[in-house]
């Protein structure tokens, strides 16, 4: 997942530099590289993981306050989707609508299955039925994931038909 996340920050790197070089609006383009790199390194170190068990040991956390990760993420979520309105206005039909797919897809993985599997973990520990649902949320993440690469391969090869670097 960590591969596919850094993946995608560099095809979104590629657009940025593509877009910059144009002299054309690059910000949003930016911060999604930045953000795809930011997952990457959440994703590739566990801090994720890592955050949950040393704050529900430090804080002696269960139930639903354990999960409270949840309720920033999604915060953090809508609050760039509110920043992102401007960008999002000026995408590609088709773009938008295969970015929103792939968003939508990672997102019910990544929050929708996470709880369910969290509310699973906790009532029967490392049963089947879990590992059904944390299997269902990677395989959501990277399904969304490879969707979002698919998308920006075609945007850059209806934009950038010529892809060339010059290391000087």
């Amino acid at each position: 997942s960590s591969i596919l996340l850094l993946s995608t920050s560099f095809l979104f790197f590629f657009i940025t530099f593509s877009k910059k070089s144009r002299n054309k609006h690059y910000g949003g383009w930016l911060g999604s590289t930045l953000l795809f790199i930011f997952l990457a390194l959440i994703k590739g170190t566990s801090f994720h993981e890592f955050s949950l068990t040393f704050f529900s040991e430090k804080l002696d956390l269960s139930g639903f306050p354990y999960f409270t990760w949840l309720l920033a993420y999604a915060l953090v979520i809508s609050i760039l989707g509110f920043i992102y309105i401007p960008f999002v206005k000026n995408l590609n039909q088709k773009l938008l609508y295969l970015m929103l797919i792939s968003a939508a897809i990672y997102i019910s993985g990544a929050i929708g299955f996470e709880i369910i599997g969290n509310n699973t973990f906790e009532t029967n520990g490392l049963s089947f039925s879990y590992r059904m649902f944390y299997t269902a949320e990677e395989t959501l993440e990277m399904i969304g994931l490879a969707i979002l690469i698919y998308t920006l391969n075609w945007y850059i090869s209806i934009k950038d038909r010529k892809v060339s670097f010059e290391l000087t």
